[in-house]
């Protein structure tokens, strides 16, 4: 079904990924128990294919990814508190005003708890899957291999470089002292208090004025972090973006895939930026080519 969604037999009629057994809603709701229950790399691909456009995958295999971005499966208390005591001590509770043992979000690599702090401050309290750090190498080498032997992958597309992306970006994800200090980078924009809203793909039966708002918002925050802040959130999965209608503004969450840019590549990479809002297709072209983002047989594309 992948192999026949993402192109790897175009000749054959479109209907008939359609009309495959394959996609019936007991083994969507099969695909989707099992991506939630393996969660780590495989769920974040998955999460990953939920954002694409049609074009990419069909629209019913979208719908079926859809339906991942938060849904993974949460930890047994038993083993959340493990976690807990081996991280925090056995009197990790007695460092909160308040704990609720059941997380009101859990994604590919951990789970959040809402909290209390002696303070009254109201936390996110994210904890790590245990063992999903140390399956990352594995799970992206699975995936090439199964990729290479079963699909046609177009040419420029740089599977290898966007999968050895992926895996650094995950091992990221998994170190929670270096998402803690990727927070601080964006503290000029955003507090990392217990903030309220909903994720943006449940933004769409808004009126435009407002959807309008947001988009700009969007665009204004991606062009802050490549140019001003040079520091960049890389995890586009729409649920680490809320939209709070009371106080009207766009909130960031979870800064466990960041990176930075350096200033060689932004400057060049605003000549393309540029370029395409002027419709200098030769620029556009020509600095792609020398930022590797195009090679020579993919510039006819």
């Amino acid at each position: 079904m992948a192999k026949q969604s993402l192109g790897g037999k175009q000749h054959e009629d479109k209907n008939s990924l359609l009309d495959s057994p394959l996609l019936s809603d007991a083994n969507a709701e099969r695909i989707v128990n099992t991506l939630c229950k393996v969660r780590g790399a495989a769920l974040k691909i998955g999460q990953m294919l939920s954002i694409q456009d049609n074009s990419f995958i069909s629209p019913q295999l979208q719908r079926i990814f859809e339906r991942v971005r938060q849904s993974a499966d949460f930890m047994p208390a038993w083993q959340m508190n493990k976690v807990l005591v081996e991280d925090l001590g056995p009197s990790w509770r007695e460092k909160l005003l308040s704990f609720e043992d059941k997380p009101f979000a859990a994604a590919s690599i951990g789970q959040v708890h809402h909290g209390v702090l002696k303070d009254g401050r109201e936390i996110a309290m994210k904890i790590q899957y245990p063992g999903v750090a140390e399956s990352i190498h594995s799970d992206i080498n699975n995936l090439m291999s199964v990729l290479k032997m079963s699909v046609v992958l177009p040419g420029g597309l740089f599977a290898d470089n966007s999968l050895e992306v992926l895996q650094r970006e995950l091992v990221w994800e998994c170190d929670y002292k270096r998402e803690a200090e990727c927070a601080k980078k964006f503290s000029r924009v955003l507090a990392m208090e217990l903030v309220q809203g909903v994720p943006l793909d449940r933004c769409v039966d808004l009126d435009q004025e407002t959807r309008n708002q947001i988009c700009f918002r969007i665009l204004q925050l991606c062009l802050r972090e490549v140019f001003e802040f040079r520091f960049m959130q890389t995890d586009p999965n729409w649920a680490n973006f809320f939209y709070n209608s009371d106080t009207n503004k766009v909130v960031l969450l979870d800064f466990g895939a960041c990176r930075g840019y350096p200033e060689a590549f932004t400057d060049d990479y605003i000549q393309v930026v540029h370029a395409a809002s002027v419709g200098d297709r030769a620029t556009v072209l020509s600095k792609s080519k020398e930022l590797k983002f195009l090679t020579a047989s993919s510039q006819g594309l």
